[in-house]
């Protein structure tokens, strides 16, 4: 048959419905290009050689053809069905088609869009083998479907030994079975990939859908024909199967990820899936039957999840070759009531468990994976696991049960509130890694124990419950910081254990091993579990910063030592037998005899044993920092009964410094091998002592019995001690170290009895010589006329200017030195020297009567000895003063060379009392009011001389503030004073090129009235009184000058000497000098 002879011209054939047409010639083209079209409703069979070249068209219809029935030609399907053809043509595909009994198609299929192939009963066939060999490619995608019986599925074939490169999706639909049978290294599906109805798809060769495909199952099987893959028995082929074909090996498939809610089987191959949410069911699948029947190996399916992702496997899965995670996340249950595994898995990623329900789990996990339970239901591991990676319980419980357990290397992390770890139903005790959790997690031991042997750091704020027990191992430290009730005890074998709650230990003893260290991670708790220490050496109590208590009593061989800087109260009967290092922080009780008496204890430098009151018993003491024994009231008793080594620490004792037998802390020592050496400062702490003269040995605070000894200068004050008017020393004996104030008299009178002097302190003669030296500095503010003002201009008596009424400004600079002896209690002496300014101006002025205002400022270091310590002459300190003052005066001047100078000066005085030693000493505030009357007349000599008799007479009363030293307060009570100064003053007058110079000397005696200062050192309900005898006679003499510069400006200055003469209080010193310059205005 020849198509027409015009070039590219198309035959279109068409049959109607129910005609079957046949056309056994060739086809040949009658000019080049020629074409075939097909279409109608009826069969059209080519079964002739052809050769024609423009290729076929399938419109509609049904077309069969075999051989080379098509031409060389492509083969174009629009729609239609092919029926029983085997064509090797290039298929361009434009739409959805049917195929019918055997079809095969060996030549490159190209998709133009999405295509449906139904197999389909019609054109006389009732089953339908469609077989694709060449490649599948184009920008479509592949669905396969069928509409035969449900007892006669549609059978798809995707063979041959290229890759299909189609876009699309690839679906198989209800009652279709697909086999995906490329050769080996050559892929069938390239993309997505659907299986859906009842469709089932299975493989002949390893790796046939692209490792990236989304492969969604939704098909739960169907029965196929008897004898189909060369058996006698029906197979149950499942949406998914990934088996080997007779003969070959057990295949393996790689997909991106797998979805939906069918059935996948393994047969005994493995499938590799990245990720997905899978709530189906894989098992071996219905190849384990077939396999048998044809003698092949069990049915041993595997999965593999590898890859970032998580797959979630939600339906209860059956096969049985294990599963192993080589990456990312393979979930089991997605939070309800179903998901399951079988069999062993080796965890490279993670494993998680999630669901809402109770589920077990037989298998045993290992690998370098971690394990999760998610879901709020009970997870149960029943089989011995290894995997190394740590396990996490974010909710609901993880359980062991009969041999299950984690493995002994990992970690568990209780990381939710209310997750748990129970153990209870173990058929043994049980070890793990680490253990961590965050509040209101549990761990549940029933009668179990667990070890935690961990080489790092963790935390658990949860609870433990049970009558088992806790023990740890490991160099790391493990933190307990919830509340406990388990009742088993604490084994603390390596490593640190911290205490976060009182009561996290639960109520179990607490056993320590030797180098285990117990520590604490919250402040204030109090720890009520009885410790034993196991060994013989050093377990270690760590506080940190934090302050604890250790209520329960501490037994067993090994010693104790304390570390942090913290604090640990001991309130327990402690009877351990190990010695006690208080190497940091403070080591305080809590109870009196709390302390270990079998213990000898060590105190380390910087660190503090402190009884707080509560006398308490120990075999020994080791002092390098600080034995404290004072607590709110005195009398707590340090019995020592063995050796008191003083390196150098302090004692410190709480003592009522008062007289004889007054109520004070102290250590005894206790026993022949009591012997205290080396060096021990001794700080006393006054707890309401008043001050009190003490007789014969004072008041003990080191005592010694049973023979009981003390070296030389094993004990000796820290700092003065000081009570009311009186300083305290320790005095030592070998048999005991007393307090007290009074001192052998160097001459006892008669020689039968030994007369005492008292022990003042360092601050009562500086208190003593305050009043003479403000007394001293008032005076030499005050002056004289002369010394303040200088003399007035030459030219007549008074004076030009002041005829003229003319006023004046001044200032001068001052220093003068002093001597001062005093007698009186403590003979109080001072030397220092004052220093400062003068400056005022006249308010108004007229030729007889001046009156101004003046202020002044003088500092002075004033050394002091006197009697205390015991020592007459004693260097105790020194006195800074600083005065300020204001003042006004009146002056009234004659022609005929009378004056009378009148001054009423305020003082303000601020004086520290620096003692020799920086913890003692005191302050002062004061204020003065002095008044004074000066009166002078000047006789003329004749050439420029004159002299002038004077007479001043000078009141002033000091005021001083209470003060407060330590242990005492102290009132100075001052009498007001009298001084009268007699003098002669002789000038003369002299010319010079730049002025006039009036240069004089003069001569003073001066005379202070005699007084008591009465000094008061007052305790709570006693003082003592410091009385210092006042007044005397001194003589002076100066000499000065002033120099008229000009009729507005004159400088004048003085420099003398003062010598005391007699009296109770003798002043004396020099040189004095002054310096100043006046204006005129």
């Amino acid at each position: 048959m020849a198509i027409s002879p015009a070039s590219g011209t198309a035959a279109t054939l068409h049959t109607d419905a129910g005609v079957s047409a046949r056309i056994s010639a060739p086809i040949v083209d009658g000019a080049t290009g020629n074409r075939l079209v097909v279409g109608g409703a009826g069969l059209l069979t080519l079964t002739g050689a052809s050769t024609y070249t423009g290729g076929t068209t399938l419109h509609s219809g049904a077309l069969e053809a075999t051989g080379n029935g098509l031409g060389t030609g492509t083969l174009t399907i629009n729609g239609g069905i092919l029926a029983r053809t085997d064509v090797g043509n290039h298929v361009r595909v434009n739409g959805n088609f049917g195929v019918t009994g055997s079809t095969t198609l060996s030549g490159l299929v190209e998709l133009g869009a999405d295509t449906r192939v139904t197999a389909t009963a019609a054109a006389g066939s009732t089953s339908t083998t469609g077989m694709f060999a060449g490649p599948i490619s184009g920008a479509g995608g592949l669905t396969f479907d069928s509409d035969l019986s449900t007892s006669t599925p549609g059978l798809f074939y995707l063979f041959g030994a290229s890759d299909n490169s189609y876009t699309g999706t690839t679906t198989a639909r209800s009652n279709v079975r697909l086999i995906l049978a490329r050769q080996p290294g050559h892929i069938a599906v390239p993309g997505d990939f659907v299986i859906e109805g009842t469709a089932s798809v299975s493989e002949s060769y390893s790796e046939q859908i692209a490792d990236s495909a989304r492969v969604t199952v939704n098909s739960p099987g169907v029965l196929a024909a008897p004898g189909e893959f060369g058996g006698t028995t029906p197979v149950l082929f499942e949406g998914l199967m990934v088996h080997p074909t007779l003969g070959l090996d057990v295949l393996t498939e790689t997909i991106g990820s797998l979805h939906g809610t069918g059935t996948v089987g393994l047969g005994s191959g493995t499938l590799r899936v990245g990720s997905g949410e899978f709530g189906g069911q894989i098992s071996n699948g219905g190849y384990a039957t077939w396999f048998a029947t044809v003698g092949g190996p069990a049915a041993n399916g595997k999965l593999v999840k590898y890859g970032p992702g998580t797959l979630t496997l939600s339906g209860d899965n059956s096969y049985t070759g294990g599963t192993t995670i080589e990456g990312g996340t393979l979930q089991v249950g997605n939070g309800g009531t179903s998901g399951s595994l079988t069999g062993d898995v080796a965890n490279s990623g993670i494993l998680a468990f999630n669901r809402s329900n109770a589920s077990t789990f037989a298998g045993a996990i290992s690998g370098s994976g971690s394990v999760q339970q998610l879901g709020a239901g009970r997870t149960t591991f029943t089989g011995a696991h290894t995997y190394t990676g740590g396990t996490t319980v974010q909710a609901g419980t993880l359980a062991l049960s009969g041999a299950g357990r984690l493995a002994d290397a990992g970690a568990l992390r209780l990381a939710g509130s209310g997750a748990t770890f129970d153990l209870s139903a173990a058929d043994g005790d049980r070890q793990i890694g680490a253990l961590s959790g965050v509040a209101s997690s549990i761990v549940a031991l029933g009668a179990r124990r667990l070890t935690v042997d961990q080489s790092g750091n963790s935390s658990f704020a949860g609870s433990i419950h049970g009558s088992g027990g806790l023990t740890k191992t490991g160099a790391g430290a493990l933190t307990l910081a919830g509340a406990s009730d388990y009742s088993g005890g604490t084994a603390l074998k390596q490593g640190r254990l911290n205490l976060g709650h009182s009561s996290a230990l639960g109520t179990g003893e607490l056993a320590m091993d030797d180098g285990t260290t117990l520590g604490f991670s919250a402040d204030g708790l109090t720890l009520a579990n009885a410790i034993r220490m196991t060994g013989n050496n050093d377990p270690v109590i760590d506080t940190g910063s934090f302050s604890q208590t250790i209520s329960g009593a501490i037994s067993g061989g090994g010693f104790l030592t304390k570390e942090g800087t913290g604090t640990l109260t001991l309130s327990g009967a402690n009877i351990y037998t190990g010695a006690t290092d208080v190497a940091r922080g403070t080591l305080r009780a809590g109870a009196s005899h709390t302390l270990s008496a079998a213990s000898a204890h060590t105190v380390a430098a910087g660190a503090t044993l402190d009884l707080a009151g509560f006398s308490q018993r120990v075999a020994g003491l080791t002092n390098a920092g600080t034995v404290s024994l004072h607590g709110s009231t005195p009398g707590t008793v340090l019995t020592v009964t063995g050796p008191w080594v003083g390196q150098g620490g302090t004692l410190a004792l709480g003592t009522v410094l008062g007289g004889n037998g007054s109520p004070s802390d102290k250590v005894l020592l206790s026993g022949a091998s009591a012997v205290a050496s080396g060096t021990t400062k001794v700080r006393i702490s006054n707890l309401g002592g008043l001050g009190a003269r003490t007789t014969g040995n004072g008041i003990e605070v080191v005592g010694t019995e049973g023979g009981a000894r003390i070296e030389g200068q094993a004990f000796a004050l820290a700092a003065p001690v000081a009570a009311g008017a009186y300083e305290y020393q320790l005095k030592t004996t070998s048999s005991g170290a007393y307090l007290s104030n009074s001192l052998p008299a160097p001459d006892p009178v008669p020689p039968s009895t030994v007369p005492t002097v008292p022990t003042y302190r360092t601050e009562v003669p500086l208190y003593a010589a305050l009043p003479e030296q403000l007394r001293q500095a008032n005076l030499a503010m005050l002056g004289s006329m002369h010394q303040r003002t200088g003399d007035d201009g030459a030219g007549s008596v008074r004076g030009a200017d002041a005829e003229q009424g003319r006023r004046q400004a001044w200032g001068r600079i001052l220093t003068l030195d002093r001597e001062i002896q005093q007698g009186g209690t403590v003979g109080p002496s001072s030397k220092g020297r004052l220093t400062g300014f003068q400056a005022g101006t006249d308010l108004w002025a007229d030729p007889n009567w001046r009156a101004g205002l003046y202020v002044g400022q003088l500092e002075g270091d004033i050394r002091v000895n006197g009697f205390a310590r015991g020592l007459a002459g004693l260097a105790v300190g020194r006195n800074d003063l600083r005065s300020e003052y204001l003042g006004g005066y009146l002056t009234y001047r004659t022609d005929n060379g009378l004056y009378v100078d009148g001054v009423l000066q305020a003082g303000r005085h601020r004086t520290t009392l620096d003692t020799l030693e920086p913890s003692l000493g005191g302050a002062s505030k004061s204020s003065s009011l002095l008044a004074s009357i000066e009166v002078g007349q000047s006789f003329a000599l004749g050439a420029g001389w004159s002299m002038e008799p004077q007479l001043q007479l000078v009141h002033q009363r000091l005021s001083l503030d209470n003060g407060v030293i330590v242990g005492s307060q102290v009132q100075q009570d001052t009498p007001g004073s009298w001084a009268v100064r007699a003098g002669l003053r002789v000038k003369g007058e002299f010319a010079v090129s730049t002025g006039t110079l009036q240069a004089y000397a003069r001569l003073n005696v001066w005379h202070r009235d005699s007084g008591t200062d009465r000094t008061r050192f007052i305790g709570p309900a006693a003082f003592a009184d410091i009385v210092t005898p006042t007044g005397g006679s001194s003589a002076e003499a100066a000499v000065g000058a002033t120099w008229q510069i000009s009729p507005m400006v004159g400088v004048y200055g003085e420099l003398g000497q003062l010598w005391g003469s007699g009296g109770n209080t003798r002043a004396e010193g020099g040189p004095n000098a002054s310096l100043g310059m006046k204006v005129r205005w």
